[in-house]
């Protein structure tokens, strides 16, 4: 070992004898030995040479009052004077230990008053605020709802679930009201005079118990965007029959008045050109329920403004499923997209792709299908494609038929009687074609009416089951049951009744 490494223990020895004049006490003792432990030869900064030792001995002045190194001309070291008994001290230069940050406390200048048993705080703002927070640890407690008053809301991150073309669709019939004017009345019967009009009643039930499609059709001929184009239209029998059917608040129902306005209805619909069942020779034949409904919602607007009874635009926004059909070659990728359709139905084949499937692998079928090898590819000439139906927008209110007609080997037609489960909510978001309307959820429908049939596909009686404010009510005709629970509109078959036409609305549960 170096004359140096003997020449330090000495010279720590000295100083604490000389400065703090008093015994050298166990405590002391240890904190001698405990500090010439703290370096070996290797680590001292520099040699102890003779003015370094004159310096200490000398006690000069290492800062000046502003806590600045004084200019010596060398460089310079802590001095030890105001040193406590407990705590080790070091001649190295400030900052060239990390062991000094474990020292909270050293003396500001040689000068300064040393008070006994007191350590005076270093000026380093660094050391003091890490003092200060040792000495008062921060205390977390339950915010109140005074301070959680006073904190700014964390904003959620909001997804998009909604295209430019859907908020253009949704703005022109945002003004409707989609709950019921009369929350005190439920459905009422509907007569059927002719016997075989029962079509007609259960069609009418399912549009006079959707509240928002009844607050439109009352918006005709109030003003020039709902002008009546003649006289006597169908939306004017539907706007009368809706009026009847649920009055202003305060008037009460007239079995009288409604049923007035289901003959008007009757004679404005039966002048239309090619009214299922609207001709002399077809009025006491049965007709089918879904053909009368896209008969009726068709009539009810025009793209001529000046024949149109209601605004296409909110037409459409109300019951059209927009799509456009996809073609893809399943040799090379290549697609082709045609123009987009409107559908007021969507229609489910319940043979297709075969029998004894669920619901939603026949409901898929309505958007996906294989075509014909007849179709020759315009990329590689090769046949082959899937065509998908990709939606565009949902409408608030979605129709789906049940397709229960089929045909044989021989052409003839018979009723397909499967019982199939329907659901309560269904979502569209796995059809569309923009990736952030796929998201699940975000295009939810609660299903709201049943239109079901029994009997064969030239005859038998149709009924409707609907969700009026009084809860789930049976309506056959002019009869009507009492309301039932949510149970009775999911049947999948009851008697001889077998669902046919499923009414969904738009909902954000």
């Amino acid at each position: 070992m170096s004359s140096n490494a003997h020449a330090l223990p000495e010279a720590r020895r000295k100083i604490s004898i000389k400065f703090k004049k008093e015994p050298i006490t166990k405590a002391g003792a240890t904190a001698i030995k405990q500090t010439s432990n703290v370096f070996d030869a290797s680590e001292d900064p520099e040699p102890i040479t003779k003015p370094r030792l004159k310096a200490i001995e000398q006690n000069d002045n290492i800062f000046d009052d502003s806590g600045d190194p004084a200019s010596t001309g060398e460089q310079h070291h802590a001095s030890p004077v105001n040193h406590h008994p407990n705590q080790p001290f070091y001649l190295d230069a400030i900052g060239a230990s990390v062991q000094r940050l474990e020292i909270p406390y050293v003396s500001v200048a040689a000068s300064d008053p040393i008070v006994a048993g007191e350590l005076i705080p270093c000026k380093s703002s660094a050391k003091r605020k890490l003092d200060d927070m040792l000495r008062a640890p921060l205390l977390f407690v339950p915010a109140t709802r005074a301070t959680m008053a006073t904190e700014p809301a964390r904003k959620r991150r909001r997804i998009s679930t909604k295209t430019e073309e859907q908020d253009e669709r949704r703005h022109t019939i945002s003004h409707l009201n989609t709950e019921s004017s009369r929350a005190d009345l439920g459905a009422t019967g509907l007569a059927n005079h002719t016997g075989v009009h029962c079509y007609r009643r259960s069609c009418l039930q399912l549009l006079m118990n959707l509240p928002i499609f009844v607050n439109w059709i009352k918006l005709h001929g109030t003003s020039q965007k709902y002008h009546c184009p003649k006289f006597g239209c169908l939306a004017c029998a539907l706007r009368d029959l809706a009026n009847v059917y649920w009055p202003a608040e305060g008037d009460r129902r007239s079995a009288q008045r409604v049923d007035r306005a289901v003959r008007a209805f009757d004679a404005a619909i039966n002048k239309l050109p090619r009214c299922p069942g609207g001709s002399r020779a077809e009025q006491l034949r049965q007709q089918d329920a879904h053909e009368f409904m896209v008969f009726l919602l068709q009539n009810l607007s025009s793209s001529d403004p000046s024949k149109a009874c209601m605004p296409l635009n909110e037409l459409e926004a109300l019951f059209g499923l927009k799509r456009f059909p996809r073609r893809t070659c399943r040799s090379c990728g290549h697609q082709e997209t045609q123009d987009p359709v409107v559908w007021m139905v969507a229609n489910v084949n319940l043979r297709h792709p075969r029998k004894g499937l669920d619901f939603k692998s026949y409901f898929d079928q309505f958007f996906y299908e294989t075509l014909p090898p007849t179709i020759v590819c315009e990329q590689c000439r090769k046949k082959g494609h899937d065509r998908k139906q990709v939606v565009v927008d949902g409408p608030e209110i979605l129709m789906v038929q049940l397709v229960r007609f089929a045909f044989d080997a021989y052409g003839r037609q018979s009723k397909i009687k499967d019982p199939v489960q329907f659901p309560l909510y269904l979502d569209l978001s796995e059809y569309f074609d923009d990736k952030k309307l796929q998201r699940p959820g975000t295009q939810r429908y609660k299903l709201t009416s049943v239109l079901q049939h029994a009997g064969s596909i030239g005859s038998g009686h149709y009924t409707a089951k609907v969700v009026s404010p009084k809860g789930i009510q049976d309506i056959s005709d002019e009869h009507v049951e009492a309301p039932g629970a949510i149970k009775e509109l999911l049947r999948p078959q009851e008697g001889g009744f077998t669902p046919y036409l499923l009414t969904y609305v738009r909902t954000s549960e």
